[in-house]
């Protein structure tokens, strides 16, 4: 029993040891990601230019559908058609 407990010891502390390993390269990896994404911020205002156009089911293109629409029908609808 003392052997087997032994066994196990030894061999979850290398186990360990090569856990934290991975674990520190990843952080490396995020670090150069880092760098990569600082050129990146150019991009973000074109992806905010995207976000518009599905937001029409959120409260931004509600409002630009009205206003374009209202557009349009005035410039439809002038004086002339109440006139008559």
């Amino acid at each position: 029993m003392k052997k087997l407990m032994l066994i196990l010891a030894v061999a979850t502390l290398p186990m360990v040891a090569f856990a934290d390993t991975p674990a520190k390269k990843t952080t490396k990896k995020h670090k150069a990601h880092t760098t990569a994404a600082s050129p990146a911020t150019p991009a973000s205002p074109a992806t905010a230019a995207s976000p518009a156009t599905p937001a029409t089911k959120g409260s931004p293109a509600t409002k630009a559908s009205p206003a374009t629409k209202a557009s349009p029908a005035t410039k439809a609808s002038p004086s002339p058609a109440t006139k008559y």
